[in-house]
């Protein structure tokens, strides 16, 4: 009598979420006022995104799946005079706290600036929420291209 024994490795909810893709990439040129007090930065076109985790209304992204992942943030400041002291910040906040910021002090010259900052890897969790916000010293409108502000993140892991 002959037996016969198959083993298959079938997928499922957990092998699924460990192997899915998230990734997007917005832009803006809309030259929202980026103003002295913190302003929520608003990437309102989505270039691409496997899941539209963020929100082109309000600016806030939702995490719908546990893992690493990695964010690029950066906008084109406006073309106004800083002195030394005066700076334009951006910053990727994670659950409404900074997390990265990327910051340029002024030189003396009336020139656009572009501002980033990144981070390479940080753990989080379904629900947990992310933004970028800008401000500066002196207030003024992002500038109205979007080939310098973008906002890029993906699930690494």
């Amino acid at each position: 009598d002959l037996h016969r024994l198959s083993i298959a490795k079938r997928s499922n909810p957990q092998t699924n979420l460990e192997s899915e893709t998230v990734a997007a990439r917005y832009t803006s040129d809309s030259g929202q006022t980026i103003g002295t007090t913190f302003t929520t930065l608003i990437y309102e076109d989505e270039k691409s995104s496997t899941h539209g985790v963020y929100n082109t209304s309000t600016g806030i992204g939702e995490i719908q799946e546990n893992g690493f992942y990695t964010f690029h943030a950066s906008y084109l400041s406006p073309a106004v005079l800083l002195n030394g002291s005066q700076f334009q910040r951006i910053t990727i906040n994670i659950n409404g706290s900074p997390e990265s910021v990327g910051l340029i002090r002024g030189s003396g010259n009336n020139v656009s600036r572009q501002v980033a900052t990144s981070i390479a890897s940080i753990y989080l969790e379904k629900g947990d929420t992310f933004s970028i916000s800008g401000t500066g010293s002196v207030a003024g409108g992002m500038a109205v291209s979007s080939e310098y502000n973008h906002l890029s993140f993906a699930r690494i892991k």
